[in-house]
């Protein structure tokens, strides 16, 4: 049985076989796509290194200034593990599906390191889900302390996250939702990260306004 089962994976396997040794790569739909994403991924780094640092270095003020120190560090590990999220994928997905890779995949055999690429594709994939939750469940626990901070704006991010992850959770059963699914990634990643920093008031430059007063002497 087991020598069958060898037998099959040798079969379904490019390693070694002349047809993908020999590949030639041709610019295609998925590399369009993966440089598009790759492009877009740009401003949402900056963004996220400039909240980070703007924690780091503002963290011992932050409740003055309406927002919870606990929530947004939670917030900014949530955003920085689905921008891993969007990475590995790249790696795992996104660029071997462009075939740049494939006549290297086939002549170099790399097992191990496609091992160590889906392990860490899986612990990042659950790192992200759990900081979801943590975020979400540290979120009414910051009213009951009576934390001041805009209910809008977390309230809209915790719908579209959990939103967005529970159309990843069901992308083996619906296929429009697998469809979707590249697209969420990306959505929780970019959008969300993006939508915060704008709408949140710490991160508006504050607009000093200058008011001029004549006296006036009557005689």
């Amino acid at each position: 049985m087991s020598e069958e089962h060898d037998h099959g994976e040798e079969e379904h396997s490019i390693i070694g076989q002349k047809e993908y040794t020999q590949f030639i790569y041709h610019f295609n739909y998925f590399s369009a796509y993966a440089i598009i994403s790759a492009l877009y991924c740009i401003p949402t780094i900056i963004i996220n290194l400039k909240m980070i640092y703007y924690y780091l270095r503002k963290h011992k003020t932050l409740c003055q200034n309406n927002l919870h120190p606990e929530l947004f560090r939670q917030f900014l590990i949530m955003q920085t593990l689905c921008l891993f999220h969007v990475f590995i994928t790249f790696i795992v997905n996104r660029i071997p599906n462009t075939g740049w890779m494939t006549a290297w995949c086939a002549s170099s055999k790399p097992e191990r390191l496609l091992k160590v690429l889906v392990f860490l594709y899986s612990g990042i994939i659950y790192s992200k889900y759990f900081s979801i939750i943590l975020f979400c469940v540290m979120r009414p626990l910051a009213f009951i302390i009576e934390v001041v901070i805009n209910p809008f704006v977390v309230i809209t991010i915790i719908i579209i996250n959990v939103s967005i992850a529970l159309f990843e959770f069901f992308d083996d059963f619906l296929f429009h939702v697998y469809l979707v699914r590249p697209y969420s990634i990306d959505a929780q990643a970019h959008v969300i990260t993006c939508y915060f920093y704008f709408t949140h008031p710490i991160f508006k430059k504050k607009v000093m306004s200058v008011v001029r007063v004549k006296s006036v002497t009557t005689n």
